[in-house]
C-alpha cells in the first residue's frame, strides 16, 4: 500500500514529504496513548488510528528503539520515559506555571477539590499545572491530562476567550473530532460562554467528571497567544450542591483575578 511504502523510506531517503508523513504518523502513535497506564497492542493502535498493522508494526518499533514507547511482556506498548524527556522543555517554559501555585493552593483548600489550570490544544483542553488541597485526596488531575473542550467548565472558560475566527476553527477541530459532540451540547456551550464573558465564570455539575462539581473562570491570553483558564472540581459528597453555586464557585473569578495579577509581565 502507498503507506506502506511511505513509511519504509526512513532510510531509503524518500522525499521531504514523505518522511513528514512518517513523521506526522509516529506523533499520533504516541498520541493514540490516553491513560496514564494505557497498554495497546499493535491491532488496538491499527484499529484506533486507521492504519494498517504493517504500517503501525512499523513505527512501534522504531518508537520503542528510540525510547518513546516501552514493549511489555505481552508484546503490547506502553508510552516511555522518551516522552517524558520531550515534554521537559516544554514545561520549564511555562513560567507561568511557577507564578500560579500560590493562588491556586489557597482556592484549593478554600474548596477542598483540585484546582487545575488549563490550555487549549486543538478540540481538547489541557491541564499544564494542577494542585490538590490534601495528600490524601484521590483524584489528581495531572498535568498533561486532556478532555473534550465542550463538556466541561474550564473548556467553555477557554472557549468563551477566543474571537469569532479562533471559535469557527476550534469549533471546526471538536467536530472532527468528536462529532455530534458540539450540537449535543450546544445550549451548555453557549450558556458557558455567555457566564464567562458577563460575569467571569461558569459552573458545570457532573458532565466531565461524575460525582463532582466544577467551576471555572477564563485567566489570562499571555503574549505568545496561549489561553488560560482555572477550575476547580469539588467531590459532591463533601459539600451541598446550593453550597457550592452560592459560596464556592463565585470565588473561582477571584482566583482567576489573582492569577491575572501573578502573570503580570509575561
Amino acid at each position: 500500500m502507498a503507506e506502506d511504502a511511505a513509511d519504509r523510506g526512513l532510510e531509503s531517503g524518500m522525499e521531504p514529504s514523505a518522511m513528514s508523513l512518517t513523521l506526522v504518523r509516529g506523533l499520533k502513535v504516541l498520541s493514540a496513548f490516553r491513560g496514564a497506564h494505557e497498554v495497546l497492542s499493535n491491532g488496538e493502535l491499527a484499529r484506533r488510528l486507521a492504519m494498517t498493522r504493517p504500517t503501525i508494526s512499523r513505527l512501534t518499533n522504531s518508537l520503542a528503539h528510540a525510547g518513546y514507547l516501552e514493549r511489555v511482556k505481552t508484546g503490547s506498548f506502553r508510552l516511555g520515559l522518551g516522552v517524558l524527556e520531550l515534554a521537559y522543555p516544554v514545561l520549564a517554559s511555562m513560567t507561568f506555571r511557577q507564578r500560579a501555585l500560590g493562588p491556586m493552593r489557597g482556592y484549593a483548600r478554600l474548596t477542598g477539590g483540585a484546582v487545575s489550570l488549563a490550555t487549549i490544544h486543538g478540540p481538547d483542553l489541557i491541564y499544564v499545572q494542577t494542585v490538590r488541597p490534601s495528600e490524601q485526596m484521590p483524584h489528581l488531575p495531572e498535568i498533561g491530562m486532556t478532555g473534550p473542550l465542550p463538556r466541561s467548565a474550564v473548556g467553555r472558560a477557554l472557549l468563551s476567550m477566543l474571537d469569532e475566527d479562533e471559535l469557527a476553527q476550534t469549533r471546526a477541530a471538536i467536530e472532527a473530532a468528536y462529532p455530534g459532540l458540539w450540537d449535543s451540547r450546544a445550549a451548555e456551550i453557549a450558556r458557558g460562554m455567555d457566564e464567562c464573558r458577563a460575569r467571569g465564570w461558569t459552573v458545570v455539575i457532573g458532565d466531565w467528571r461524575p460525582g463532582h462539581y466544577g467551576a471555572a473562570a477564563p485567566v489570562a491570553r499571555l503574549a505568545g497567544g496561549m489561553c488560560l483558564a482555572v477550575n476547580t472540581g469539588v467531590p459532591v459528597h463533601t459539600v451541598s450542591e446550593a453550597e457550592f453555586l452560592a459560596d464556592l464557585a463565585p470565588k473561582v473569578h477571584d482566583t482567576a483575578e489573582a492569577l491575572r495579577a501573578a502573570f503580570e509581565g509575561l
